[in-house]
């Protein structure tokens, strides 16, 4: 495949600029066809969900799983109330994941729920550090211990963040803490601070560390909604060891075998999903290996990133130009040398070396949701399956790229079919009206990202001047947030 050369740096640029723009575009005009059709499909699995389901537990019986005489080495105990008054129900019986159980919850009898309860394998390591590091006999009483623990005598700050993992004997840092930084560790601190006070009391600060070394993923669910990452389940509370999240989702799969319209449509939305966490405000969000199990449905339609455990945020302030010369052809390979870079060993808890060069590689996201979601493999067909064999070759160039560029250029053409597919289906028409007040509603935001994409191709071109301006504001920001990167400290001493 032959692809004009042009600087890599502008052809990522251009291509996320094109992106944003026909997603957008994209946006305009009446989509409620689509989305009717996908929430009747989940209203139908719903419906089937809802008539298996189990008894729920009494209110001393859910207290009881949720262990609350471990606090604060928990995931929080905000909902432990609702939960004790009968107000929010589990079920009796879970469904077993990777990292977990599953259970269903019910908000008053009306609103289901996802109540996660972490492995008791994660459980049992994370005490034994805690007892081990209080100087105590492994199966010590860990809410005790945890005030002699490092989960109260450490700062919390980004290179304890980054090298915490050591405590739990683990290999390397969980994806969320890869990158830490000083922003990275606050946001975490605001996302954690219960009442709102702008304070981190020491036991804040227990149930963010337990979160992070326990369950990843919940924490970054929890730093997502802090930072602004939209389309994510909403983060309800926490009681004890089980964590309470939005419910009724359904996994992408299920709609493998509907209508071409409606997966066609979730394939759009899929692709705006990972658009957002490139083109993010202040960060680029990285999930590393995405597949079918990291995208749900919600009951009106709208595809969400679920299972976070390898979600790893960067602050754009560490991110460094990319080279002169485009990047060269770029798959699994590559990918994983990237991978080994951010998740490297560093001496005193300092990003990994791949951290900074990650705008290069961002589209190892395309890659995998066009190899494994849109496209069959050996196990499963793929959302965009039985499609034109045009379609077929841009979702091919997308997982597998064969020239420099041409994964970005398949990104643009694959969402400018399937933009253009869903618009041809479509046989209603807004008055005129409605679709003026629609493009003025979309107009100042596409024109912000054109205006993004300028600025930062702007401080690539000006090499000198620019670049140190940077460093002085970024100097600055850390400056300033000094006062919140350290927890409170209510220890005596």
């Amino acid at each position: 495949m032959h692809v004009q050369r042009i600087h890599y740096w502008k052809v990522f640029m251009m291509g996320l600029a094109v992106t944003g723009g026909v997603l957008f575009i994209a946006s305009i005009g009446d989509t409620s066809k689509n989305r009717i059709d996908v929430e009747l499909a989940v209203i139908e699995e719903f419906h089937h969900t809802s008539e298996s389901e189990d008894v729920a537990r009494t209110s001393s019986q859910s207290l009881a799983i949720a262990q609350l005489h471990s606090c604060p080495t928990c995931l929080g105990r905000d909902l432990c109330t609702e939960i004790s008054q009968g107000f929010i129900t589990v079920s009796m019986f879970g469904e077993e994941r990777a990292t977990g159980t599953e259970y269903q919850g019910m908000l008053k009898g009306e609103e289901q729920l996802a109540v996660f309860s972490p492995s008791p394998d994660m459980w049992y390591a994370w005490d034994k550090s805690v007892c081990k590091n209080s100087s105590q006999w492994v199966g010590c009483l860990v809410g005790e211990a945890a005030k002699n623990s490092f989960l109260y005598r450490s700062k919390g700050d980004a290179p304890f963040l980054r090298k915490m993992y050591t405590y739990s004997e683990k290999k390397e840092p969980p994806a969320l803490t890869a990158c830490a930084t000083r922003k990275l560790a606050t946001t975490l601190q605001q996302a954690f601070d219960e009442n709102r006070d702008g304070t981190v009391t020491m036991e804040e600060k227990a149930v963010l560390l337990t979160t992070i070394g326990v369950s990843p993923g919940i924490a970054a669910l929890r730093f997502g909604s802090q930072a602004g990452l939209s389309n994510l389940p909403r983060y309800i509370g926490a009681c004890g060891r089980l964590v309470l999240s939005e419910g009724s989702l359904l996994s992408l799969d299920q709609f493998v075998d509907r209508d071409w319209d409606t997966r066609a449509e979730l394939a759009r939305q899929v692709l705006t999903l990972v658009n957002s966490l490139v083109s993010m405000e202040g960060w680029v969000m990285v999930v590393w290996n995405l597949g079918w199990d990291n995208f749900s449905v919600t009951k009106t339609g709208q595809v969400v990133l679920s299972n976070l455990d390898m979600l790893t945020p960067i602050d754009r302030a560490i991110l460094v130009g990319p080279p002169e010369e485009e990047r060269p052809v770029c798959n699994q390979e590559c990918f994983k040398d990237f991978q080994k870079e951010v998740f490297m060993l560093t001496p005193r808890g300092q990003p990994g070396r791949g951290c900074g060069t990650a705008l290069l590689y961002v589209d190892i996201m395309y890659s995998a949701v066009c190899a494994s979601v849109f496209s069959n493999t050996e196990s499963k067909r793929g959302l965009l399956h039985s499609s034109p064999d045009e379609l077929t070759q841009i979702v091919r160039e997308c997982g597998v790229e064969e020239g420099k560029g041409g994964r970005w250029q398949a990104v643009d053409d694959l969402m400018e079919y399937l933009a253009g597919d869903l618009d041809e289906s479509d046989d209603t028409t807004l008055p005129g009206d409605a679709n003026n007040a629609e493009e003025d509603e979309y107009d100042g935001d596409y024109q912000d990202e054109i205006n993004k994409s300028t600025k930062t191709e702007i401080s690539k071109d000006g090499k000198g001047n620019t670049n140190d301006d940077d460093d002085d504001n970024i100097e600055v920001s850390e400056e300033d947030d000094d006062a919140g990167e350290n927890f409170s400290d209510n220890e005596s001493s």
